[in-house]
C-alpha cells in the first residue's frame, strides 16, 4: 500500500503489515495532517477547470470526451500543456467532479457529473462565479491571519461557512437564527422571514415594520 492510496481514503486502512499498533497510529496521524494541509489542491485545481471552461466544453457536445478533444477547444491558450491538464483531470475525477472512462482505443474520456453541472459557465444556475470569487487572492489572504483574530468552538453544521466569514471579515462568523433574530430586533426590523431554498444558504426577507 502506497501513500497516495492512504490519503485517498476517507476511512484509515485496517492494518499496515509489518506494523506495530503504535507505529500504524502515527502514520495515520501524520497522513490526516497531510490530506489536510494539502487539501487546498482540491480547490485550486476546481478554479482552474472553472477558468479553462472545461465542464462548457464536455457539457457543449453532450457527450464524454477525450483529453486531446478538450484540449483542442480550450480558447485563449495557443499550446495549452496536455499532460499537466490530464493531472489536474485526475484530481478532479478522484473528487468526482468529472467521471472517466475508457473508449474502444484506451483513450480516457471525461464526463459530466451531477457536481459539473454547477461549474458551467455559460448558464444561468451555477455557482461558478461564486467559486472563483472564493479562490480569489483578495479573498484568500485573509486566511493566513485567521490565528490572529481568535476562535470559538463550533457544531459541524456551518463550518465551511463560518470559516470562511471569519478569513472575510474581522470577526465574522456563521450566524444562528436566534443571532439573526436579536440582530433585526436590534436594527429597527420588527419582523423577518427565513426562506429555505434547494441550495446551502438560505434567503432571509427583514421588514422595518
Amino acid at each position: 500500500m502506497n501513500m497516495e492510496t492512504v490519503l485517498s481514503n476517507h476511512s484509515p486502512p485496517l492494518e499496515f503489515k509489518g506494523l506495530s499498533k503504535e507505529e500504524e497510529d502515527s502514520l495515520l496521524g501524520q497522513v490526516e495532517i497531510w490530506r489536510y494541509m494539502t487539501s487546498f489542491t482540491d480547490s485550486m485545481a476546481l478554479k482552474a477547470v472553472v477558468e479553462l471552461r472545461i465542464a462548457d466544453i464536455i457539457d457543449s457536445y453532450g457527450k464524454p470526451l477525450s483529453l486531446s478533444q478538450i484540449v483542442e477547444n480550450i480558447e485563449n491558450a495557443p499550446s495549452p500543456d496536455a499532460s499537466l491538464l490530464e493531472r489536474v483531470m485526475r484530481v478532479m475525477v478522484r473528487r468526482k467532479i468529472f467521471s472517466a472512462e475508457k473508449s474502444e482505443t484506451g483513450e480516457t474520456l471525461y464526463g459530466m457529473t451531477r457536481a459539473s453541472k454547477w461549474i458551467l459557465r455559460d448558464t444561468k444556475i451555477t455557482i461558478a462565479p461564486f467559486l472563483l470569487l472564493e479562490n480569489h487572492p483578495i479573498h484568500l489572504n485573509p486566511a493566513h491571519y485567521i490565528s490572529e483574530i481568535g476562535n470559538e468552538a463550533f457544531t459541524d453544521v456551518g463550518i465551511a461557512f463560518d470559516m470562511m466569514l471569519l478569513a472575510h471579515n474581522a470577526g465574522g462568523k456563521e450566524r444562528t437564527e436566534e443571532n439573526w433574530k436579536w440582530l433585526f430586533k436590534e436594527t429597527g426590523f420588527a419582523r423577518y422571514n427565513i426562506i429555505k431554498i434547494n441550495a446551502l444558504p438560505s434567503i432571509i426577507e427583514a421588514y422595518p415594520i
